[in-house]
């Protein structure tokens, strides 16, 4: 179902950050819990056996591996579930959901499974992480990682602030918006002159 671009109502960049926040703290979260697991259930197996200390340490080396693994790949199958719902679901993540904004395509069309892949996980995830790996590398990683992902924010958020539409990198690689996700039965309304950070003067 396709809804009218002139019915979309910017989402302010304070609320914006919040949900992206809230969106990565979970996000590690579901990955750490399963390394967790993998780390657990490794280090039962290998003390179960007759294995020396090096092969052990190889075995929950690798389950705690696998088990972050398979947590990130829980969590983007749930952010990918989450932005394809239909209706006025469309579009959110669970840290959009919980500051009530939404992606929304450009064109008014809803955002589908492969949409949702491309710009959840490929444009906003991966080419994050790989910008923040890059400069990180290049600082020698002394920071912790700390200066590659503010870099990597800078770079692909940052855009937002120049733009009319208050669009990312990743907005205008995937021809989309964040807008304000109007509860059932508001009207629509203008975008707003100002926003959350900075409101326009009264």
């Amino acid at each position: 179902m396709s809804v009218s671009p002139s019915a979309f109502v910017l989402a302010g960049h304070g609320r914006r950050l919040g949900a992206a926040l809230l969106d990565g703290v979970l996000g590690s979260a579901v990955a750490s819990a399963g390394a967790a697991v993998g780390f657990g259930v490794a280090l039962i197996g290998a003390g179960s056996d007759d294995s020396d200390g090096w092969e052990a340490l190889g075995w929950v080396l690798a389950g705690t591996l696998l088990g972050f693994v398979a947590g990130a790949a829980v969590w983007v199958a749930l952010t990918v579930w989450l932005v394809q719902r239909p209706g006025a679901r469309n579009g959110q993540t669970v840290g959009k959901q919980c500051f009530g904004i939404r992606a929304a395509r450009v064109d008014g069309d809803a955002i589908g499974v492969g949409w949702g892949l491309v710009r959840e996980i490929v444009a906003k995830g991966m080419l994050l992480a790989f910008t923040s790996s890059v400069v990180s590398a290049l600082f020698g990683f002394f920071d912790g990682g700390l200066v590659g992902a503010l870099v990597a924010v800078a770079v692909w958020y940052g855009p937002a602030f120049a733009d009319d539409e208050r669009r990312a990198l990743h907005d205008r690689l995937c021809s989309t918006r964040v807008v304000v996700a109007p509860r059932a039965g508001d009207p629509a309304t203008p975008p707003p002159a100002g926003d959350d950070l900075w409101p326009a003067p009264v």
